[in-house]
């Protein structure tokens, strides 16, 4: 993966570039507002309060009606990609 400027990243799939932005929302049982560039082929979300999976994979496309305003992340659930478990410190 290739870092374009944080909190985007640039990947390849299939031989195609793809962009990633990644996000951290501290907590996940409010109402989350966040900033989200259409034009990312995906959508990373760190969750920091959240137990078990709480990294999230979604296709920007799939999601930029529900994520360009306001959202609850059950509103988003249906649309997960790909979702891990990750430590973070600090």
């Amino acid at each position: 993966m290739l870092a374009l400027e944080s909190p985007f990243f640039l990947g390849e799939q299939k031989g195609k570039k793809i962009a990633f932005q990644a996000l951290l929302i501290e907590d996940y049982t409010k109402e989350i507002n966040i900033d989200v560039n259409k034009n990312t082929d995906y959508l990373c979300l760190g969750f920091r309060n959240k137990p078990g999976a709480n990294l999230v994979l979604l296709r920007t496309k799939d999601v930029i009606n529900i994520v360009s305003k306001p959202f609850e992340v059950k509103e988003i659930v249906e649309h997960i990609k790909v979702k891990e478990e990750i430590e973070f410190n600090g």
